[in-house]
C-alpha cells in the first residue's frame, strides 16, 4: 500500500513503487499552510484527556470553556453597561501544537464587549495554555476556531433572568476568505449572564462545600442588609435553583439539593444590592 503523506511546502515527497506497471495517484496533500474550519477530530479545551469517550471530552471541554471564560471576564468593565444583550464572535487559530493565534472580532454588540470577549482569548496565549489540536487524517492541523458568546446585562428596572437563544448565523463577508477546506461552528452559543453591577471578589466568610459535591452543596457567608438572591445556573445559561431573601444582614447559610441534576460543571450567583457575584463548582456522579 502506498502511505498517506502530508507535505510541508515540499519538504516530503511523495513516491510508489511500480505495482504491475500502476502508479496509484497519492492522497490529497495537506500543505503546512492549510487552515481548516471542520476537521475529523476538532479542536478541544484543556482538562478532559482522562475522559474514555470522544463525546464525553467534547462535552467537558465545552463547559471548561466556558468555566475559564466566566473566570477571566473583566466584568468591571462590562458592569458599565447596562440593558445590553447579543452575541459577540470571536475566532481564532488553534495551531498544531495547541496554542492560540490570530484572534479576532468578526461580530460585536458596541459597549466593548467584544474587546472583553477578545480579551479572554488572549488571555489563554499569556497563560502559554495549550488546547488539544485538532487533526485531520490523524494528523495535527491548523484549526480556525469560532467562538460565540450570547451576553445579557439586565436592565435595574425589571428582574433578572437567564435565557439561552441560537444566534443568527454569522454574516458570510463577515468570515476571513484565507484557505479553509470546510466550513463550519465549532461549538454551540455560550451565554454570559450578568447584573449590570460590579463584581466583588467575594462575599465576607464565603465558603462553598463541598467542591466537587455529590448530592448536596452548602453556602455560607455574610450578607449585606436588603435583598439577597441565590441561584444555581448550568453551562447552558438555565436556572435549576434559586432562592430569595429579605435579609436583616449577617451570617447567611443555605443548602441546594444537587440530586436531579447530571454530573458536570455549575455556577452559584449571589446577587446583593450593589454586587453580583459568581463562583464555580463541580457535580459529581
Amino acid at each position: 500500500d502506498v502511505p498517506e503523506i502530508i507535505e510541508c511546502h515540499d519538504t516530503k515527497t511523495y513516491s510508489a513503487l511500480l505495482a504491475g506497471g500502476y502508479v496509484p495517484p497519492p492522497p490529497p496533500r495537506i500543505t503546512c499552510s492549510d487552515i481548516f474550519r471542520v476537521v475529523e477530530e476538532m479542536p478541544r479545551f484543556p482538562g478532559c484527556e482522562g475522559l474514555s469517550s470522544t463525546e464525553e471530552k467534547r462535552q467537558c471541554s465545552e463547559e471548561k470553556l466556558l468555566e475559564f471564560i466566566y473566570q477571566n471576564l473583566d466584568y468591571l468593565v462590562l458592569a458599565r453597561e447596562n440593558c445590553i444583550e447579543g452575541t459577540v464572535v470571536i475566532q481564532f487559530v488553534i495551531e498544531k501544537d495547541g496554542s492560540v493565534t490570530n484572534a479576532r472580532i468578526v461580530r460585536d454588540i458596541g459597549g466593548q464587549f467584544g474587546e472583553a470577549a477578545l480579551s479572554v482569548v488572549r488571555k489563554m496565549k499569556k497563560q502559554g495554555l495549550k488546547w488539544i489540536p485538532g487533526k485531520q487524517r490523524g494528523r495535527p492541523v491548523h484549526v480556525q476556531f469560532t467562538m460565540p458568546i450570547r451576553f445579557r446585562l439586565d436592565c435595574t428596572e425589571r428582574p433578572s433572568e437567564v435565557q439561552y437563544e441560537e444566534p443568527a448565523p454569522v454574516p458570510e463577508q463577515e468570515v476571513n476568505k484565507e484557505p479553509m477546506e470546510k466550513a463550519g461552528e465549532a461549538l454551540h452559543p455560550m451565554e454570559i449572564v450578568r447584573s449590570g453591577t460590579p463584581l466583588q471578589t467575594q462575599p465576607e466568610g464565603f465558603r462553598l462545600f463541598p467542591n466537587p459535591a455529590v448530592d448536596k452543596i452548602n453556602v455560607h457567608f455574610q450578607a449585606q442588609p436588603g435583598p439577597v438572591a441565590l441561584a444555581i445556573v448550568n453551562v447552558s445559561g438555565q436556572v435549576l435553583w434559586k432562592q430569595e431573601y429579605n435579609h436583616p444582614g449577617g451570617t447567611l447559610e443555605e443548602q441546594a439539593n444537587l440530586a436531579p441534576w447530571p454530573s458536570g460543571t455549575y455556577f452559584l450567583r449571589i446577587e446583593q444590592p450593589g454586587t453580583v457575584q459568581t463562583r464555580t463548582f463541580i457535580k459529581q456522579r
